[in-house]
């Protein structure tokens, strides 16, 4: 058994050296890390030839123009010949045990052609942590066959988080996965074509640390409207006249989608902005919290709950279930702590 990782890069030099590190300090090593570099105008290239002389398993390939992270990607995994493989961020920090967890549960499953699991979300800017999924699909690890990946969906969809999936390598290689047009939303489509035909494996691990920047690809694309609607055409095409998604999904996502990008909008802008929204979807509600000394604060989480009421973009019971485990699991591993601690101090 063998894994390789494939890395697209531009202009993250300041952030790719702790993400090839963290690669390297896996428990499960990977054989070769393919880092494409799409053509970076910072000191990126100097970075990656500094590192590739320090780890032997670092290959460099340089684009003599930017081509977009769908196409290095692509790149990339025609160069993989090891079993597995696992694409990377620049700027994301995978944990000790994805890959060899990850691995044994594929193999314990031989028909599942990946393995997604849990990330945690580091708001750079803002130094808030949360953790996603935000409505897990199930709350033990195993198996989910195409039906039950049919069934999830109709209550939660984004699930499939793509910067923690290991990939069956011959298995993805029989796709098309270069789809420029689809930019951000690519992986994840990919990914969710391929679990609704032969299924995936969920872990309930938190795998890797997902570092947001506001000029990341993912974040960029809720920033302006117009952009927004345009990728959202494209996804309504691929998806509506794909066979592999069911009818009932396009609504779904979305609806999901639509959710994110007022999100975004209420949480990242100031309120003079977010009114634009909420005349629009939530009148009464705006001329009352205009009538009345709000914080900040209050007023946006009370537009998120409309917003939400709105476009349901996760089942409740879903969403509620996932936070009561999460509590609990939280609670086991602080009493674990606090008990080793105890042991440590008697002993002693």
């Amino acid at each position: 058994m063998s894994i390789d990782v494939v890395i697209a890069n531009y202009n993250q030099g300041h952030l790719i050296s702790n993400a090839i590190n963290c690669l390297n300090k896996q428990k499960f090593l990977a054989t070769k890390i393919f880092i494409i570099d799409d053509s970076s105008t910072d000191n990126s290239v100097n970075i990656l030839q500094n590192l590739r002389s320090k780890f032997k398993n670092i290959y460099l390939i340089l684009n003599e123009r930017n081509l977009g992270p769908t196409i290095c990607y692509s790149i990339g995994l025609k160069q993989v010949k090891s079993e597995f493989v696992y694409f990377a961020a620049a700027d994301d920090e995978t944990y000790p045990n994805l890959f060899e967890l990850s691995i044994a549960y594929l193999q314990l499953f031989p028909n599942a052609p990946f393995s997604c699991a849990e990330v945690l979300v580091n708001e750079g800017i803002d130094k808030k942590e949360s953790y996603r999924p935000v409505a897990r699909p199930q709350q033990i690890s195993g198996y989910l066959t195409p039906k039950k990946v049919n069934k999830k969906f109709k209550y939660t969809d984004n699930w499939i988080l793509t910067g923690t999936c290991i990939y069956r390598t011959n298995m993805l290689q029989s796709y098309e996965t270069a789809k420029p047009l689809l930019e951000g939303f690519s992986d994840s489509v990919l990914a969710k074509k391929i679990a609704l035909t032969e299924g995936c494996v969920f872990l309930k691990y938190v795998g890797v640390k997902w570092n947001v920047s506001n000029h990341g690809v993912s974040r960029g694309m809720f920033k302006n409207f117009q952009k927004f609607s345009s990728i959202k055409m494209v996804l309504k095409n691929e998806i509506s006249t794909s066979k592999e998604f069911p009818t009932f999904y396009w609504k779904k996502f979305s609806s999901r989608l639509d959710f994110t990008y007022y999100r975004f909008v209420i949480e990242k802008s100031s309120l003079d902005q977010t009114n634009l929204i909420s005349n629009k979807h939530f009148r009464l509600l705006n001329n009352l919290m205009n009538k009345f000394n709000y914080s900040r604060k209050l007023y946006k989480n009370i537009l998120i709950l409309g917003i939400f009421i709105k476009f349901r973009p996760y089942s409740l019971r879903y969403l509620i279930n996932t936070g009561i485990h999460r509590k609990l699991e939280q609670f086991n591993k602080n009493q674990k702590e606090s008990n080793l601690f105890h042991k440590v101090v008697e002993s002693s």
